[in-house]
C-alpha cells in the first residue's frame, strides 16, 4: 500500500485518531509528507531490520523465497510494513491496517519471541524515521513534528502488545484443549482395551 500525490497532498496533520477512537496525534504536515514521499525506502529499511531479528541463514531464506506458503513470515512482513506505515502517515486506522497489525502478530506469536522481541519490529521504525531526517532541519525545525509522529508509533506498538496477549492467550488455550482431547481419547481407549481384555 503506499499513498499516491493527492493523499500525500492531504496530509495536513490533523488527521483524527490511530486505531483507537482519541488517540489522534496532531502531526506537523510538512514532516508527514517528508516521510509520504520517502515511504519506499523507510519500508525496505523497515523490513530489512526487521529480518535482522533472525538468524542470518533464516533472514536470507525470508528475502528471497517469495512463496507466501513456503516463507510466511517474510511474506507477511513485506506484504503489512508499508500499510502500517501508511496507516501511521494518516493518523487513523482502516480495517486494512488493523488486519495488517493483526497478521504480523499472529505470526510472531506462534514463534519462540518474548511481548517485548515480537513488537521490538515497530520500535525500529523510529530509528528509521530519525535516520531520514538527519539533515533536514527544514522538515522539523524543533523536533516536535517528530515527538508527535513517535507517538502514533507508540500507541501502535500499545496495540501489538494487546493483539500479542491476546494471540498468546489462544494458544495456551488452544494446547490445553488439545491436552483434555488427548487425555480423554487416551482413556477411552484404555478403557476399551480393559473391557476387550475382560471379555
Amino acid at each position: 500500500m503506499r499513498l499516491d500525490r493527492e493523499e500525500v497532498g492531504e496530509l495536513d496533520g490533523n488527521t483524527r485518531g490511530f486505531l483507537e477512537p482519541g488517540l489522534g496525534f496532531p502531526c506537523p504536515g510538512l514532516l508527514l509528507e517528508f516521510l509520504a514521499r520517502k515511504q519506499d525506502a523507510i519500508g525496505r529499511l523497515w523490513l530489512e531490520r526487521t529480518l535482522q531479528g533472525y538468524a542470518k541463514s533464516t533472514c536470507r531464506f525470508f528475502v528471497e523465497e517469495q512463496d507466501r506458503f513456503r516463507n510466511p513470515v517474510g511474506y507477511t512482513l513485506k506484504e503489512n510494513l508499508p500499510v502500517l506505515f501508511v496507516a501511521l502517515l494518516l493518523g487513523r486506522a482502516s480495517d486494512e491496517s488493523e488486519r495488517a497489525l493483526d497478521a504480523i502478530i499472529r505470526v510472531r506469536a506462534v514463534e519462540d519471541f518474548s511481548a517485548s522481541q515480537a513488537v521490538s519490529f515497530i520500535f525500529i521504525l523510529k530509528d528509521i524515521v530519525q535516520q531520514e531526517l538527519r539533515g533536514e532541519r527544514r522538515v522539523d525545525p524543533d523536533g516536535s513534528a517528530l515527538a508527535a509522529f513517535e507517538t502514533r508509533i507508540d500507541a501502535l506498538a500499545l496495540l501489538a502488545f494487546d493483539l500479542f496477549v491476546r494471540c498468546r492467550e489462544q494458544i495456551c488455550e488452544i494446547r490445553a484443549n488439545d491436552v483434555k482431547r488427548r487425555t480423554y481419547v487416551s482413556r477411552r481407549l484404555a478403557a476399551n482395551s480393559i473391557e476387550n481384555m475382560s471379555e
